[in-house]
């Protein structure tokens, strides 16, 4: 065989080194999701309720009464920021435009790394916003937190966007060459700063680890006010902004631990498209186990951030009071960020007398401070009906113990964990608490699936 001439060596060296490197980078890009202790190739990332020990947001100093009052003031916020119907984005122009609600808050939470070398990072888990954003140095305006401000200038990966760049365009009305200025207003407040990029990395439950580099808020100018414990949130809607499009899967799942348990953490799990494990959120992630439903989801073509469901009855037990909704009131958006189960005036005043009906022979607690329309003493928690959810196509039953009653501002009592909210209702956190909740963005379905989360890995 005839010698090639130095010249053509030199390429086929650099052809094989880049073939070999690129080779290499994407099976170890693959190798890390794969581990994942299902060994289906998903990742699952840790969540913890903010009050257990195992957070960092744990408050000792916190009463049970306080607890009460603080997830009611934020189901009830959470209710007024989806049924304000638009954010504001805006550009560094000055100019609005009209784009889908922000929301804020929360009770679980996840942990991240950012940047090169990666800083850990705490963020709320929050199925109701898309943007994943931490405050920056340097910050003109920030709340107080514990972790040192993340800083881009110690980052060899962070990247500045343009106003005129495609991923600028899809939060900012900025022009020109200029770097990418963003305002995500959550109705009451705002988060305003840089739109970049940098490497986002995920360690899962088994110790492997995932990295990609995103598109996220570096905020220096913030209104929000969180725990000092807290650096941002971790946006997981539905929309292009969202951490589980950016990161490349088709699905995730995620299983939260209930309010009450301070031992366990919940999980959530990613899988489909580039990170492997499957194209759809299947019978290894959800379980093999009855009671698994599956409803279709039905948001418009422009508002891919919520993940809205039709919701057509409520049933109490085996009452034959069903409560057919009309088709104005049908949309429920499924919310982590929710603590509670929101339902206008109408609906939630049929619920509280259907109940209280199918309740008729235990005694209910007058006057509880926390404000909930029915309650009764914890003891009797065993009796009190279910109550099935009737989605299209599928009816989830919520068991009262489980999924309904919620911790009183008295001792020893127990309510109906319904709130009033005039506008849009909400399926919130202690609804699908030990329930494995799939959401499928290439299906636009979401699947439940009853587990115990204390469990999962």
């Amino acid at each position: 065989m005839a010698a090639l001439p130095n010249g053509a060596c030199s390429v086929v060296y650099v052809f094989f080194f880049f073939f070999f490197f690129f080779f290499f980078s994407d099976l170890c890009a693959v190798a890390v999701t794969a581990g994942g202790s299902n060994g289906g190739g998903y990742l699952s990332v840790k969540l913890f309720h903010r009050d257990s020990p195992l957070s960092p947001l744990h408050d000792p100093s916190l009463t049970p009464r306080g607890r009460v009052e603080r997830d009611l003031r934020l189901s009830k916020a959470r209710g007024e920021y989806f049924t304000s119907a638009s954010k504001l984005i805006i550009g560094r122009s000055g100019r609005r435009e009209r784009s889908e609600v922000g929301s804020i808050g929360g009770n679980y939470i996840m942990s991240y790394s950012l940047g090169t070398p990666p800083v850990k990072l705490v963020g709320i888990f929050d199925t109701g916003s898309d943007l994943t954003w931490t405050q920056c140095k340097p910050c003109l305006s920030c709340f107080t937190q514990n972790d040192p401000l993340f800083d881009p200038a110690a980052s060899s990966s962070y990247g500045l966007l343009t106003c005129d760049s495609p991923d600028c365009k899809q939060i900012s009305t900025c022009t020109g060459t200029g770097v990418c200025d963003y305002t995500y207003s959550y109705a009451y407040s705002y988060t305003r700063g840089t739109f970049a990029t940098d490497t986002v990395t995920l360690e899962s439950a088994d110790g492997s680890v995932f990295s990609r580099r995103v598109r996220f808020g570096c905020a220096n100018n913030n209104s929000v006010h969180f725990d000092r414990r807290m650096d941002g949130i971790v946006g997981l809607g539905g929309g292009p902004l969202s951490l589980v499009r950016q990161l490349g899967f088709h699905w995730f799942a995620y299983c939260m631990v209930p309010f009450e348990d301070s031992t366990s953490a919940g999980t959530i799990t990613f899988g489909g498209g580039g990170g492997g494990g499957g194209g759809r959120v299947g019978a290894g992630v959800v379980g093999q186990v009855a009671g698994v439903v599956s409803t279709p989801l039905f948001n418009e073509p422009h508002d891919e951030t919520f993940y809205t469901l039709n919701l057509n009855r409520i049933v109490v037990g085996n009452n034959r009071d069903i409560i057919d909704l009309p088709a104005e009131d049908r949309d429920i958006i499924v919310d982590t960020g929710t603590p509670h189960i929101l339902l206008n005036t109408t609906v939630h005043d049929r619920l509280v007398a259907s109940y209280a009906a199918a309740a008729a022979g235990i005694p209910t607690v007058k006057d509880d401070p926390s404000g909930f329309k029915l309650c009764y003493e914890a003891r009797y928690g065993s009796q009190l009906p279910d109550v099935t959810f009737g989605f299209t196509g599928a009816d989830l039953r919520l068991g009262a113990e489980k999924n309904l009653l919620v911790r009183g501002a008295t001792n020893g009592v127990v309510c109906l964990g319904v709130v009033v909210n005039e506008g849009i209702s909400i399926f919130g956190a202690v609804a699908t608490q030990n329930f494995k909740v799939g959401i499928d963005l290439i299906r636009k379905s979401v699947t439940f699936a009853p587990a115990d989360c204390t469990k999962t890995t």
